[in-house]
């Protein structure tokens, strides 16, 4: 049984160097191996990841200073290019995406992502409530959502009142062929020289507070008054200020650092 080639259109904010992005990329390039036409749509240019589009994805940006922006622009884009299906990965990139389907005359599918349990963000200020209540008004338009885990899809149904039948399970692509070849290559930074004398953890993600590093800090600072050892937080984001603060504060800064993407 032979599938026709579908026309997809991946929207992502921007290019920033996250997991969600790293998605994007992986399933994006994926598709298009498979002979579907896939074009990475951005609301802002620039970002980590510009350089990694896949050779074979179209990359669209829209030029928005802000991604909240976004939503006409990519309207237009959906009924100048019509493409079959959108998809977007990233929560607040979904509300985006799905009002922007809605606004199309052109009526593609419309696929979100859920990457984390939504209710996290009920408890956690004024502007996490109210994209909470976005996402509940507008996921209703998709015509499916994807949620990386069952227990994400469980929370999604639960706080979105979503029908269970509207959402679906599919894991995050993590295995890519060049794999196996990175996970060999040389490490260039001195706490991995030989001699070494101190183990070294390694913790990687975006530096924000859903990742709780400042925890991971605080645990490793009781570690180190057992076992000598180092920390690497490799990432970027806007909790970095905090977290170097929290490391001068806690005398690990000769053992811990952060360089960054």
């Amino acid at each position: 049984m032979t599938t026709s080639p579908i026309r997809a259109a991946i929207f992502l904010p921007a290019l920033e160097g996250g997991g969600s992005e790293h998605v994007a990329l992986l399933l994006g390039e994926s598709l298009a191996a498979r002979g579907h036409v896939v074009e990475l749509v951005v609301a802002k240019p620039g970002g980590n990841l510009h350089g990694a589009v896949p050779a074979n994805v179209r990359l669209v940006e829209l030029n928005c200073e802000r991604s909240i922006l976004a939503v006409r622009p990519l309207a237009a884009y959906i009924d100048a290019g019509k493409p079959d299906v959108v998809l977007s990965v990233i929560n607040h990139a979904n509300v985006i995406a799905t009002t922007a389907v809605r606004l199309s005359r052109h009526q593609p599918l419309m696929l979100p992502r859920v990457g984390f349990p939504i209710s996290r963000n009920t408890s956690r200020g004024l502007r996490e409530w109210m994209a909470v209540m976005l996402a509940r008004w507008t996921y209703r338009w998709a015509d499916r959502v994807v949620c990386v885990s069952h227990d994400v899809a469980a929370d999604t149904v639960a706080v979105l009142g979503l029908p269970d039948d509207r959402v679906r399970t599919i894991y995050n692509p993590v295995i890519r062929p060049d794999l196996h070849k990175k996970a060999n290559a040389e490490i260039d930074h001195p706490w991995f020289a030989a001699p070494r004398q101190e183990p070294v953890l390694i913790s990687v993600g975006r530096l924000s507070p859903m990742k709780d590093f400042q925890l991971l800090i605080r645990a490793f600072a009781r570690v180190r008054q057992t076992i000598p050892c180092k920390l690497l937080l490799l990432g970027e984001g806007g909790e970095r200020a905090n977290l170097e603060a929290l490391v001068s504060e806690l005398g690990l800064r000769d053992h811990v650092q952060l360089p960054g993407f």
